[in-house]
């Protein structure tokens, strides 16, 4: 979901058959991509948006998150990875902690 030249350092770490799904791309929608790397690996990049779509199909992708993701998370076998809490006083903080974190993968 980061976008720009992050692009072509998510790829260049893939195992075969990896798949990535861009949603968004705050780091910008332009990049340089290795498309050898995406044939010889047998990548397969896509992207998807709900902004296009209209309120019905919206409607029905999340009926089906309800039925099929919902439950997942509900057992506990689809968990989020939470590394920190902040309250909301130390919001700041935590804007900041992250931004470190996305400027360290992108040296990855």
């Amino acid at each position: 979901m980061v976008g720009g030249d992050q692009v072509a350092k998510d790829l260049s770490v893939m195992k075969s058959l990896g798949r990535v799904v861009m949603i968004a791309f705050p780091a910008g929608a332009k990049g340089e991509i290795d498309f050898n790397a995406i044939l010889r690996r047998r990548l397969t990049l896509t992207g998807s948006t709900l902004r296009a779509r209209d309120a019905d199909e919206k409607a029905r992708l999340a009926g089906r998150v309800e039925a099929h993701v919902w439950p997942l998370v509900v057992s506990g076998v689809f968990k989020p990875v939470i590394d920190a809490v902040f309250p909301l006083a130390e919001a700041g903080k935590a804007m900041r902690g992250l931004r470190r974190a996305i400027m360290s993968a992108r040296s990855y």
